[in-house]
């Protein structure tokens, strides 16, 4: 392996490894949100938990 051979060599396939990507499902792809999209509102924290006294 000498300077020769690794300038021939074929790198079109390979792309540097991003940081943090190591570990189990690090090979699957992010999802991105469709453009314009927002996420829900976050829920009322006094508006739950709390029944109707009859």
């Amino acid at each position: 392996a000498d300077a020769e051979a690794a300038q021939a060599a074929d790198t079109a396939g390979l792309t540097r490894q991003q940081p943090g990507a190591m570990g189990l499902g690090s090979s699957q792809q992010r999802l991105t949100p469709p453009p314009g999209w927002t996420p829900p509102p976050k829920p009322d924290p006094m508006t739950q938990g709390r029944s109707r006294k009859r």
